[in-house]
């Protein structure tokens, strides 16, 4: 991945707090869904077990702000857990 593409994705990540993450076992992808009504698409293996293990499990992720960004096809690509600081 060239440096231009990293700096191109970094501009275009936005926030979100995860409201919920579900989908159907075996499918594949997974849905992101967010407070604010907005949702993404996730892999159902790396990408979920990604986010598992940054908050203990995937109930813990519910309510967390994240940054993300996603690829043409609306699947997240990278996400970043950022401090609650916003919701004070």
């Amino acid at each position: 991945m060239s440096i231009e593409h990293y700096q191109t994705e970094l501009e275009e990540m936005r926030l979100g707090r995860i409201k919920g993450i579900g989908g159907p076992w075996g499918s594949g992808l997974w849905q992101v869904y967010f407070e604010d009504g907005t949702s993404c698409h996730i892999e159902s293996g790396y990408g979920v077990r990604t986010i598992a293990h940054c908050y203990g499990d995937l109930q813990n992720a519910k309510g967390k702000l994240i940054r993300y960004c996603t690829d043409d096809l609306g699947v997240m690509t990278c996400f970043e857990p950022i401090e609650d600081e916003l919701r004070q």
